[in-house]
C-alpha cells in the first residue's frame, strides 16, 4: 500500500469553524447576499465563456480589473485560486528544505502549516500584546536569518493592524521576501500596497473571500 510522507497523518487538518449565525468574520465572508443585478450579470457573462477552450493564460482581463482596484500595474498582479495557494507558491519558491521562515505569534495558523508542507523551517517571534510588532521584534527576525518572513495585517486572530512604517523596516532590515497578508484589510488598516514599488522584497497578500 503507497504511504504518504512520513509525518503527514500527524498533521491536524486546517478547519475553519463554521457557525450558523449570521455574521461569519472568521471566514471573511459578506452576510449580505449578492445584489440581484450582480447575479444577473454574471449569469449573462457565463453564457458568453467558451468553456471548450483555455482561457487566457495571461488572465489579462481579470489582472487589470485588480490592478485597477488595488491602484498597481498590471505586470504587479499574480492571481490564484486564493490567496493560500499564492502563500503555497512563494514559500515553494523561496522557502524549502535547508530554508527558515518567520512569524510574529499569534498568527494565522495556516502560513506554518504551508511552511511544514514545503519543508520550510519555522521560527516563531513572540509578539505580546498588544501584538504590535516593534523594534524588538524586527531585530529577532533579523536574527533569526530568515528567507521569508510573514506579516498578517490585519492579523488574524487578534485582529489589529501592522503599521506600514514597521513592514518597510522589517523589509529594508533583512534579506528576507517580506510577506504581507492583507486578507481582511478591506475592514481597515492602511495596505502596504505602496512599498512594493520602492521595496522590491515585498509582497502583498489579498483574498476576494
Amino acid at each position: 500500500m503507497a504511504e504518504p510522507r512520513p509525518g503527514l497523518r500527524d498533521v491536524p487538518p486546517y478547519q475553519a469553524p463554521q457557525f450558523d449565525v449570521p455574521v461569519r468574520l472568521n471566514t471573511n465572508e459578506c452576510p449580505y447576499a449578492l445584489p440581484q443585478g450582480f447575479v444577473e450579470d454574471f449569469a449573462a457573462a457565463l453564457r458568453t465563456i467558451e468553456f471548450n477552450r483555455y482561457p487566457d493564460r495571461e488572465a489579462v482581463r481579470l489582472r487589470d480589473a485588480i490592478a485597477a482596484y488595488a491602484e498597481q500595474p498590471r505586470e504587479r498582479v499574480w492571481p490564484a485560486n486564493g490567496s493560500n495557494e499564492i502563500i503555497q507558491q512563494v514559500l515553494l519558491a523561496y522557502g524549502g528544505p535547508g530554508r527558515r521562515c518567520v512569524l510574529f505569534t499569534p498568527t494565522y495558523v495556516l502560513h506554518a502549516h504551508l511552511a511544514w508542507m514545503t519543508h520550510t523551517e519555522v521560527a516563531s517571534v513572540d509578539t505580546p500584546e498588544p501584538f504590535a510588532i516593534g523594534d524588538e521584534q524586527v531585530r529577532e527576525a533579523k536574527d533569526a536569518g530568515a528567507a521569508i518572513a510573514f506579516v498578517c495585517s490585519p492579523n488574524n486572530p487578534t485582529g489589529n493592524v501592522q503599521r506600514v512604517e514597521v513592514v518597510e523596516e522589517l523589509a529594508r532590515s533583512t534579506d528576507a521576501l517580506v510577506i504581507v497578508d492583507e486578507a481582511y484589510v478591506e475592514f481597515g488598516g492602511v495596505s502596504a500596497a505602496r512599498l512594493v514599488e520602492a521595496t522590491p522584497n515585498v509582497v502583498v497578500v489579498r483574498t476576494f473571500s
